[in-house]
């Protein structure tokens, strides 16, 4: 479940700082409206900031041990190091 969790807050926020930059090659590359894609990039925003409470809930009751938030660290730095940038 802790995996899930993590995994799920990891893509929202991913996917909300990803797009961003790259709006208007996505603009041009499939033709859309700036507003359908501001659109598009707010309610990844809004979702994420939703997910947020049942976040800080579920891990507000888990055990604080630094072993965890290593380990995300560490998934995010291998993650991190996989773009091709």
């Amino acid at each position: 479940m802790t995996l899930t969790i993590s995994l799920a807050h990891f893509l929202a926020d991913f996917f909300n700082s990803f797009f961003k930059p790259l709006g208007p090659y996505f603009i041009n590359k499939f033709n859309i409206d700036s507003r359908t894609f501001t659109t598009l990039i707010t309610l990844i925003g809004a979702f994420s900031s939703i997910l947020q409470v049942f976040f800080g809930l579920y891990f507000d009751r888990k055990k604080r041990d630094g072993v965890f938030v290593v380990i995300l660290l560490f998934i995010e730095i291998l993650l991190i190091s996989l773009l091709d940038l």
